[in-house]
């Protein structure tokens, strides 16, 4: 680590002039120097936190990769280009830079790190997604179903070991679901096969999802087909569902309760 001060030039001069002596100085003047550390920080996140989805069973996949952001005590903001990286067992590893300013070290103290997967999620949930094919569940994951996670760091190390190992060790970071997911079995029961193109999910009449199905093709007469929604988790009031825009089911109060994490079915009859 190097460390560079500039100092001025201490100068005494006497001059005599007429009985009178003069003396001038310099103070030594401190160059502000930054020096970048890269700090390693291990984050261990639950094994069983959801990532891509696998049928009914979920789990981590091996190039899962994770941002995290760190915010100091005066709410400024540092957010890492390096992804934090899957190691196994919910293990993910990575590093966030902070400054030595002419020696002193911006510390993580007191700060706050937040974990986003998929890293490049912000953390939102999107208005609109794909499913492709009836039943499907693939797009039940990454971007569409974002986990967000976050602790407040405490100091757990000497400013002398966090420096010489350049690594700060993080208590256990739990990733949260921030989606909840409706499966809306949609039964065909007029007497002609019919497209599910489209499912909304409204509240007050106002479009808050939707998911798109594609490459699905046409729904026998009689038969059930399942499309998943991703919503914001809540209690709704004035709820209801539409597919095709045209074709309504209302929804009453003791139904509109959905969890973050869980998915929650709703039959929808077309006839």
């Amino acid at each position: 680590m190097k460390r560079i001060f500039t100092f001025g030039l201490l100068v005494a001069a006497a001059f005599a002039l007429t009985n009178c002596a003069q003396k001038e100085s310099y103070a030594p003047v401190q160059e502000e120097v930054a020096e970048t550390v890269t700090l390693e920080i291990v984050a261990k996140l639950p094994a069983e936190t959801k990532t891509y989805n696998d049928g009914m069973h979920t789990k981590w996949s091996a190039d899962d990769q994770v941002r995290c952001i760190f915010t100091n005590q005066n709410g400024e903001t540092d957010e890492t280009d390096n992804p934090f990286i899957h190691e196994g067992n919910g293990k993910f590893v990575g590093k966030l830079e902070r400054e030595f300013i002419n020696g002193f070290f911006a510390s993580f103290q007191g700060g706050t790190i937040k974990a986003v997967y998929p890293y490049e999620s912000d953390g939102t949930i999107p208005a609109s997604t794909v499913q492709e094919g009836y039943d499907s569940m693939a797009h039940l994951a990454g971007a569409n179903c974002p986990l967000t996670g976050s602790i407040t760091l405490s100091w757990q190390q000497s400013w002398w070991e966090l420096v010489l190992t350049q690594k700060y060790n993080l208590p256990e970071l739990f990733l949260d679901h921030t989606t909840s997911v409706i499966e809306v079995a949609v039964k065909n029961s007029t007497a002609a096969a019919i497209n599910v193109n489209e499912v909304d999910f409204l509240v007050g009449g106002e479009v808050k999802a939707t998911t798109v199905v594609e490459k699905a093709g046409a729904l026998a007469a009689g038969e059930t087909a399942l499309v998943y929604v991703v919503v914001e988790p809540g209690t709704y009031s004035d709820l209801s569902f539409t597919v095709n825009d045209k074709f309504v089911k209302n929804i009453n109060a003791a139904e509109a309760t959905f969890t973050a994490g869980l998915i929650k079915k709703v039959n929808f009859e077309v006839k």
